[in-house]
């Protein structure tokens, strides 16, 4: 592969992506508030106490969502761009099968015609990774895969 990326776009599409999820989430919270607000008590008083029960849950679920895309958000702003020469928080790392970046976990993005697969420095692939720099190997689910590069 040995194609270069640029970290600083790839950190850039990482908090668009936490950003987009963000905007979604506090729109669905927002509709939630309106479709409580707009709920009013019926006759039959145990249904719209349920209603109003079921909307609190899920305010509360997309709360804690929110609370995660945060905290997210906070490790995506303590990483630096330098380069780095092992790989740790903050490394994009090319191997021979594709590019990671150890980050938050958010699935693979393309990124400058480049599938960039967003990681947690806790995933178990990484773990196989970190610490190791260019041109070293390591061997995840049976298969060896070697680093082209690391920045």
């Amino acid at each position: 592969m040995m194609v270069e990326l640029s970290k600083k776009s790839v950190l850039k599409a990482c908090k668009s992506v936490l950003a987009e999820k963000m905007s979604a989430i506090q729109f669905e919270i927002e509709n939630l508030k309106e479709a409580a607000q707009q709920e009013t008590k019926s006759s039959m008083g145990d249904k719209y106490e349920t209603v109003r029960e079921i909307m609190m849950q899920e305010q509360s679920k997309l709360t804690d969502r929110l609370e995660l895309l945060f905290n997210q958000v906070k490790i995506l702003e303590s990483i630096e761009l330098k380069k780095h020469t092992k790989i740790k928080l903050g490394s994009l790392v090319e191997t021979d099968e594709a590019f990671f970046f150890i980050s938050v976990a958010l699935g693979m993005k393309e990124i400058e015609k480049k599938k960039v697969f967003f990681v947690s420095p806790l995933a178990p692939l990484v773990i196989k990774m970190i610490g190791k720099s260019k041109r070293e190997s390591f061997v995840f689910n049976g298969k060896k895969h070697t680093i082209l590069s690391v920045d």
